[in-house]
């Protein structure tokens, strides 16, 4: 098993992730090979995967953002694929993703989970995030 960056874009690739994304929510949007590209340049964000006898097995990203006093970022679609959860994979690619926001310079990390997932949020005060009493509000831009 190796977590890596993902830098090469290719419709196996697509595939893979899609069918992990989905994971996480059934009705997600499916990304396509022009919008992957366009996220793998992007500077201030990086996505990792975990690859296990050639498959993409989890990812997970981390979104960099500089304001005007720090630099966060926000940990975003961590999922591991259904066969192989339990196995310590989740915990490897948080920390991996946490490794690269203290490398980029990053104070804080931030993510949202739900409450539903129940193995995640086990996972998360582990690695040391606290639970934050905060009201989160989201606007839909169609």
């Amino acid at each position: 098993m190796r977590i890596e960056t993902l830098n090469e874009v290719n419709e196996d690739v697509i595939i893979q992730l899609n069918a992990l994304l989905a994971q996480l929510s059934e009705s997600r949007p499916t990304i396509d090979t022009a919008r992957l590209r366009e996220l793998v340049s992007d500077k201030n964000l990086k996505i990792i995967v975990a690859i296990e006898s050639g498959k993409i097995v989890g990812t997970g990203s981390l979104v960099l953002v500089d304001q005007l006093t720090t630099k966060k970022g926000s940990i975003e679609d961590v999922v591991v694929d259904e066969a192989y959860r339990g196995q310590g994979l989740g915990k490897a690619i948080m920390n991996e993703l946490i490794a690269i926001a203290k490398e980029s310079g990053a104070k804080k990390i931030s993510l949202t989970s739900r409450p539903t997932r129940t193995a995640a949020n086990a996972l998360y005060p582990k690695l040391g995030f606290k639970l934050k009493e905060t009201n989160f509000y989201e606007l839909e831009l169609l």
